[in-house]
């Protein structure tokens, strides 16, 4: 019976212990007038209240979203913005959305995401460091994993 007990508390431990995170795979390149599906790991642990994760991205750029976890979607001043009242009820969940380029776009660009929450009744953050796209005249599938904890 003790190892039982012991082999069910070493499974649960890193969920009781998880820090607030949050993981992307954001293009590092893409093609003026493509589109690009993106998907954000968001590691919460217990939080259960008011969230909002955000990216901003340079102008040419538009996101629209694809699952959203029954957040509210905006998307205005080149800033997305996803908010829940409540965060779904999983340790962890991700959401995705389309990152579409136009031909209006700059040869570079800067993506940079953020997720707040209240935790204990006091706002905190975590940020991700930024991810610099390059548009280019071919496609070029390469990915950068960009994940980010609490500061």
């Amino acid at each position: 019976m003790k190892k039982i007990i012991t082999f069910l508390t070493l499974i649960n431990f890193p969920v009781l212990f998880a820090q607030v995170s949050i993981t992307a795979n954001l293009p590092t390149q893409m093609v003026a007038n493509s589109k690009f599906t993106t998907e954000v790991k968001i590691v919460k642990g217990e939080l259960s209240n008011f969230a909002k994760y955000q990216i901003d991205v340079p102008l040419g750029y538009v996101i629209t979203p694809i699952d959203i976890k029954g957040g509210n979607f905006t998307f205005e001043n080149q800033r997305a913005k996803l908010v829940w009242v409540s965060l779904p009820a999983d340790d962890f969940f991700s959401i995705s959305y389309q990152i579409e380029v136009n031909s209006s776009a700059a040869d570079t660009g800067i993506l940079a995401q953020k997720f707040y929450y209240l935790e204990n009744n006091e706002k905190k953050e975590v940020e991700t460091k930024p991810v610099t796209v390059t548009i280019g005249s071919i496609q070029i599938s390469t990915i950068n994993g960009t994940s980010a904890q609490p500061n």
